[in-house]
């Protein structure tokens, strides 16, 4: 599967078309029922080079926005390509889970909302949802393939709500707060309005995985490890937990129903 996302700054293009690449793979690897997902040697060596340039990584920030954006958007897509919706119902899901969380956590921060700031994450989430509405159909387990945007997202926008929290001047919990809210209510929205049980409240963890990647950078940055590495640790710590619960089903415990006691 092939995103051609529109981007107006070519670093953009080659991080969206790295994650294209490793959507591809994933794909690829839910029809041949491997247990273990493939990973792109090409994000790898982005990866590497993004975390040795320190120059770069100070720009990585709206990069990141985006990405989580367009890993989103591709989720509601996905989820519109289930429900059999129009083109316009494309538009309206990938809109919805694409700037959903971004929107709310702005809203609360008191910063300008950034998609009306910048169009350019409504113009992806637009891209996204049209792509996807003439390719959706070679995907063969879509739902499959939507976990794993999913888990993308909520490991990149768990890191970036909280870093543009602590940019704010938030609190260290606040920031954590920030990031967990950035990554699940688009998801939450998409879920709700396409009248499905939200992924939030499935067994499988989930904002577990936001609140780790958002605890794990903004405890390196409060030890003042470099920010490349803290960025790049709470990513790969969120979605290692998501792929966790993917894989193998890992959820936290829960509550055991109990006889009350008489007094």
């Amino acid at each position: 599967m092939v995103f051609d996302i529109l981007i107006f700054n070519t670093n953009m293009i080659f991080i969206l078309l790295l994650s294209v690449n490793n959507f591809t793979l994933i794909s690829c690897f839910l029809s041949s029922g491997r247990s273990q997902p493939p990973f792109s040697p090409a994000l790898e060596v982005a990866a590497a080079v993004l975390i040795r340039d320190s120059h770069a990584m100070q720009s990585v920030l709206p990069f990141l926005d985006l990405l989580g954006v367009c890993v989103f958007a591709a989720s509601g897509a996905l989820v519109a390509s289930r429900k059999e919706m129009d083109l316009v119902g494309f538009g309206l899901m990938a809109c919805l889970t694409g700037v959903g969380g971004g929107t709310l956590r702005d809203l609360l921060l008191g910063r300008d909302v950034f998609w009306i700031a910048d169009p350019k994450p409504i113009i992806i989430c637009l891209t996204v949802a049209a792509v996807l509405f003439f390719t959706a159909h070679v995907i063969q387990r879509r739902h499959a393939l939507l976990l794993w945007a999913d888990g993308l997202g909520i490991a990149l926008y768990g890191v970036m709500g909280a870093e543009l929290a602590l940019q704010t001047g938030a609190s260290p919990l606040i920031a954590i707060i920030m990031g967990m809210m950035t990554a699940t209510f688009g998801g939450l929205i998409r879920d709700v309005v396409c009248q499905e049980t939200p992924l939030i409240l499935r067994k499988e963890v989930y904002a577990t995985c936001a609140a780790l990647a958002a605890t794990v950078y903004v405890t390196l940055a409060g030890l003042d490890v470099p920010r490349d590495a803290a960025i790049a640790l709470g990513f790969t710590a969120g979605f290692a937990l998501r792929a966790l619960g993917i894989v193998r089903g890992l959820s936290l415990p829960t509550y055991r129903p109990r006889p009350g006691r008489e007094y």
